[in-house]
């Protein structure tokens, strides 16, 4: 899938996870590593890490003994990672590699790893299934893989606001929705020995006009063309209600490899 506009920009990623933080209910993190179980001591892959939201904590899980491998196509946001480890104190335990998903996939020197994790990424690559054949190749028997990204409804609330403003009917869901609900399960059950889904769903509850705006401005959903129309669109409906409520609804793919 082409990347978009807002996928490899460093600030406009902090500003979806300071909104989805700010004005969520659940946690994204507890879901995720839930599914991974990971241990002191363990060796951690993390593709499309970004600015570490999973990265940094998995550090401090894995601690003195443990290593984390994060890969990111955006320099920018490896960049604000390693500041914040060093900051941390864990910036030892992390090592970072700026390139894309389908250069994971060439990559002919990599260690073993006993868990992987790719959290709303998988689906940049042009090849997904040859990112998922190099997962399963390099996590050592017993490993766990977890991948988890857009379900079909994801934002709906969101998508239908911005479609109202111009008379359109709502869009199809997005490709990589379909490949987290229709693909992915099937492209891992053909590798690994145990393959689960799970969905995550996380009410965002703002309280402004302009916290609106805020998060819309920093995703791939932003049209600058509707910039003013949308400003006046959501302050209109916080004329007549306190809140505006969007529902970021994820789907995972836990798969287990074989002894």
């Amino acid at each position: 899938m082409k990347i978009g506009q807002f996928d490899s920009d460093a600030a406009a990623l902090k500003q979806r996870i300071q909104s989805n933080e700010r004005y969520g209910s659940a946690d994204l993190n507890s879901w995720i590593f839930a599914e991974l179980d990971v241990h002191a001591g363990m060796s951690v892959l993390d593709l499309g890490c970004g600015t570490g939201k999973q990265a940094l904590p998995l550090s401090r899980i894995v601690g003195e003994d443990g290593r984390v491998t994060a890969i990111d196509i955006s320099g920018d946001a490896l960049a604000e990672l390693r500041r914040q480890a060093a900051g941390a104190g864990v910036g030892e335990r992390i090592d970072t590699h700026c390139i894309g998903l389908d250069d994971f996939a060439e990559m002919q020197v990599l260690p073993l790893f006993d868990r992987a994790v790719s959290s709303y990424s998988l689906y940049y690559a042009r090849d997904p299934r040859a990112v998922l054949r190099k997962i399963y190749e390099r996590l050592r028997p017993g490993g766990v893989m977890f991948v988890c990204g857009p379900a079909r409804d994801n934002n709906a609330e969101l998508i239908a606001f911005k479609a109202a403003l111009n008379g359109q009917a709502t869009p199809e869901p997005s490709t990589p929705a379909k490949l987290m609900e229709d693909d992915l399960p099937v492209w891992a059950g053909d590798l690994f020995g145990e393959v689960t889904s799970s969905r995550f769903e996380n009410r965002v509850v703002f309280d402004s006009a302009t916290a609106v705006h805020d998060y819309w401005s920093s995703h791939n959903l932003y049209d600058p063309g509707l910039d003013d129309d949308f400003l006046a669109a959501a302050a209109n409906h916080f004329r007549s209600s306190p809140e505006f409520h969007n529902v970021k609804r994820a789907i995972g793919v836990r798969a287990v490899k074989s002894h």
